[in-house]
């Protein structure tokens, strides 16, 4: 089960655990994005900092409709208990939390100022 809490800000808010191939590891605040159908977005600086593997460049429909490239990198995340290898997008902004990651979960919210974010395991 993975804990997080509701912000003043209304954004469902969980740690995670992220790193590199060469050990770079950092704990970042991911917000839940159900518009997000990938993994994660990290800032290119969080993605240099970790020395991540470039992988791709994908085309992507932002929230406000613009299309934007961006560079996908490996990554490793601590997900559940379980290490898991994931796809991050270099994105300015915030570290978003999306639905590729949430798959096969049920997520809780109690949406009040520092309310529970709860999601576990389906099964």
């Amino acid at each position: 089960m993975i804990t997080g809490e509701v912000s003043p800000y209304r954004e469902a808010i969980v740690p995670l655990s992220v790193w590199g191939p060469d050990g770079a590891r950092l704990t970042v605040d991911a917000t839940l994005d159900t518009g997000f159908t990938e993994h994660l977005t990290l800032s290119p600086q969080i993605v240099a900092a970790l020395g991540l593997v470039y992988e791709d460049t994908s085309r992507v429909v932002l929230a406000d409709g613009r299309v934007e490239a961006l560079y996908v990198y490996a990554c490793t995340a601590l997900w559940d208990g379980d290490e898991r290898e994931i796809l991050v997008y270099a994105a300015e902004g915030g570290c978003l939390l999306g639905m590729a990651l949430l798959h096969g979960y049920e997520v809780r919210l109690q949406v009040v100022d520092g309310g529970v974010v709860t999601i576990e395991a389906l099964g």
